[in-house]
């Protein structure tokens, strides 16, 4: 027995035929019909683009009043709560100038000799707070001044 089959052991749909017919070629489309394919598939493409940019605007001016409800919603009540500050404001307002003038606030008239200068606390060098921060995590909480400086009573106040 040979190791490759003879024809006639072989399965019938396994069989080669030898007579393939070959296709005639197309006959090539006329000019003016390659270009309105052409053009057809130019208008697809533009129309697409249309559509999609039609979306996207419909889809933000669907959103714009929703969005400005929320903005005039949240304007309104910043609106009554500066309203209810303000109300509250005058009414101590009111009451402290009801305290002042009945006596019972013991407030006592400003005088010179007691006026409290809180003196202004200088700027840190720049390169001091560079270095400290890079060579550690977090800054250290002590003291901008050291304790041998000594600001005298003439130093600017931080306030009034």
């Amino acid at each position: 027995m040979s190791a490759v089959p003879s024809r006639s052991e072989l399965p019938r749909h396994s069989r080669r035929r030898n007579n393939v017919h070959t296709l005639p070629e197309r006959p090539p489309l006329p000019l003016w019909l390659r270009l309105f394919s052409v053009v057809q598939r130019g208008t697809s493409i533009f129309t697409f683009g249309l559509v999609v940019g039609m979306l996207f605007i419909y889809s933000r001016t669907t959103d714009a009043p929703e969005q400005w409800n929320k903005a005039y919603k949240t304007l309104m009540d910043l609106e009554r709560s500066e309203r209810q500050l303000l109300g509250v404001n005058e009414t101590l307002k009111e009451q402290l100038s009801q305290e002042a003038l009945s006596g019972k606030a013991n407030l006592v008239d400003p005088e010179p000799s007691r006026i409290l200068f809180v003196p202004a606390n200088p700027a840190p060098d720049f390169d001091t707070v560079v270095s400290t921060a890079a060579d550690s995590a977090e800054l250290a909480l002590e003291p901008l001044l050291p304790a041998s400086v000594k600001l005298s009573p003439t130093d600017r106040p931080l306030a009034y």
